[in-house]
């Protein structure tokens, strides 16, 4: 009988042993995973916190020295995010001498892969002397989950 209990005590905490290392591969496996998600979270937020780095923007418009306004250009982006981006919409702002804004013309971006480059015509502008241009909305299935973020 002595023998028998001792057995099914060695039997009981064999098993308790391998359901411990189970639970053990289970939790470290859960930790990687919260690990991953966490680092991919971190770096989905650094690109969204530096989108002038990682949608890199720049107009070619001639400003018209001789009668005044801005002549007709182009808008250039650069997707170097790592993901596709669906929309992007930037904001061109005319600023007219005296510093005040003349008007704001919205450019959009479609089905921007990524490393792709794609660029958008300006319209001209009777009274701009400058400008100044900026991403206001931008909307990635990957990167933001296909909500729409602003970005003033």
């Amino acid at each position: 009988m002595r023998t028998t209990i001792l057995a099914l005590l060695v039997l009981l905490l064999f098993s308790c042993g391998q359901e411990s290392e189970k639970a053990q591969l289970q939790f470290a496996k859960q930790q990687a995973e919260f690990e991953r998600d966490r680092l991919l979270l971190e770096k989905k937020n650094n690109i969204l916190h530096h989108l002038n780095e990682y949608l890199p923007i720049r107009a070619h418009i001639n400003v018209d020295v001789a009668w005044g306004g801005l002549d007709p250009g182009a808008m250039f982006i650069e997707n170097k995010t790592g993901y596709d981006v669906q929309n992007v919409v930037i904001a061109l702002d005319v600023i007219k001498a005296n510093g005040q804004l003349y008007n704001t013309q919205y450019i959009e971006f479609n089905n921007l892969k990524n490393g792709d480059s794609q660029s958008k015509p300006t319209n001209a502008e009777p009274r701009g002397t400058s400008f100044r241009q900026r991403i206001i909305k931008i909307i990635g299935s990957e990167l933001t989950n296909g909500q729409v973020i602003s970005a003033r």
